[in-house]
């Protein structure tokens, strides 16, 4: 039985359907998509409602510290956390997503940290939107690097947006294989 989307009803940001779907066609089924930064779910509500509809069988976790800190020193984004109310930010989060847990598994942490919680070779897919500095990606990337598996796709957002996010990706992976609708991508 399909169930219905509620993502546009969601606060965050989020245009990225189609990528998000060509992420989860090429995850494998029993393989693992982690998701850097899920905010209040709205991304990560698509994606989970996506996956039952599609009868995939396929592990999600979503992945975020729930207090608007990215542990980004990007003082743009910082700023921007400002502008909006986190202090309920995991119990929205919960709400919003309280009916995809069949497949989904929110871990409150930082992204960098998380990656301890998984083995090496394990995760067929990520998705990279936490902290948007620099540094923030450089460490989220070299901690999640030896959890992917051969074959596997790290991808991100905000390639051109931020412009450290850009210059993290290059220089630990050098030039994405896409970038499209702002997200990078690296098979």
């Amino acid at each position: 039985m399909e169930i219905e989307h509620n993502y546009k009803e969601i606060e965050g940001w989020f245009n990225m359907e189609d990528q998000y779907l060509e992420l989860l066609e090429n995850t494998p089924e029993n393989g693992i998509f982690v998701e850097l930064g899920a905010y209040k779910g709205k991304s990560t509500s698509f994606i989970c409602t996506e996956m039952i509809n599609k009868g995939r069988n396929i592990k999600f976790y979503a992945i975020d510290t729930f207090e608007g800190d990215s542990g980004s020193n990007d003082l743009k984004e910082v700023e921007a956390y400002k502008q909006v109310n986190v202090s309920k930010m995991y119990e929205e989060f919960v709400e919003n997503t309280k009916h995809l847990y069949k497949v989904l598994e929110p871990i409150k942490s930082k992204s960098d940290e998380a990656a301890k919680l998984f083995l090496d070779n394990s995760v067929a897919t990520i998705f990279i939107d936490a902290g948007h500095s620099k540094d923030a990606v450089i460490k989220d990337i070299k901690a999640w690097l030896p959890k992917m598996k051969n074959g596997s796709i790290m991808a991100g957002h905000d390639y051109t947006a931020w412009q450290g996010v850009g210059e993290a990706v290059r220089e630990l992976l050098g030039t994405p294989d896409k970038v499209e609708n702002d997200c990078w991508f690296i098979k």
